[in-house]
């Protein structure tokens, strides 16, 4: 083998030698990098893990028991009984106290959702004669044998200075008997009240919802108008 061979064998050997030291280099890399991915991974596994079961503690409490859509509270209630008989269950909130002379809002939604637990837990038949974004009214449907209507209404509108809504009229005064119908209770209102119950629980029949209302307010609604709010 000459001189001139040997150098060349000797060159393309040492070239041979530099690429294998490159390659595995780059596989020593990968591998760290592999395992730098896998390790992060893991914690990430972990991190995730303890979120779940930091969250599946708390909500754990609030599954054990549904609220009814149509209670304030979890407090057991007196039973107490309307000059026409029926007996309803004794609330702790004072349905006078849901509306009131300069009581503010946030929204004109909350002044109406205000409304609609005053017509529900006294069982005067109210309706919205107005209904916009910056002013609500709202009063009582009940006209006597003689065309002479229950004065009771009640207007809320916004108020600049405090940039919320409030109530600015409020006729507290009903000539009227006790009603087992509201226009408040529309399929929106309905879907409303069984908000959080249907979301649990798709099953819920509007059979069962026609009874649960009718059981805690003694109002009555149809099983189409349920049927429409557990779709909306």
């Amino acid at each position: 083998m000459t001189t001139q061979r040997l150098v060349r064998v000797e060159k393309e050997w040492k070239r041979h030698h530099e690429k294998k030291g490159r390659v595995n280099q780059t596989a020593n890399k990968t591998a760290m990098e592999f395992k730098r991915h896998r390790e992060n991974k893991g914690r990430v596994n972990q991190t995730a893990n303890q979120t779940a079961m930091e969250f599946k503690r708390h909500c754990e409490p609030n599954l054990r028991v549904i609220p009814d859509p149509l209670s304030d509270d979890e407090e057991d209630h007196e039973d107490i009984e309307n000059e026409d008989g029926y007996v309803a269950p004794r609330d702790v909130e004072d349905p006078e106290g849901l509306l009131a002379l300069e009581k503010t809002f946030k929204s004109s939604e909350d002044f109406k959702l205000a409304v609609l637990r005053y017509s529900l837990k006294t069982r005067y038949g109210i309706k919205l004669y107005r209904s916009q974004a910056l002013k609500v009214g709202a009063k009582c449907c009940y006209v006597d044998e003689d065309g002479i209507k229950c004065p009771w209404r009640v207007s809320c509108s916004y108020e600049r200075r405090k940039h919320k809504m409030q109530i600015k009229v409020y006729i507290n005064e009903h000539r009227c008997v006790r009603s087992r119908y509201t226009k408040m209770l529309k399929r929106s209102s309905i879907a409303y009240l069984f908000e959080e119950r249907l979301r649990l629980n798709r099953k819920i029949t509007m059979n069962e919802m026609v009874a649960e209302i009718k059981r805690e307010y003694n109002f009555e609604v149809t099983p189409d108008q349920c049927a429409k709010a557990k779709t909306k």
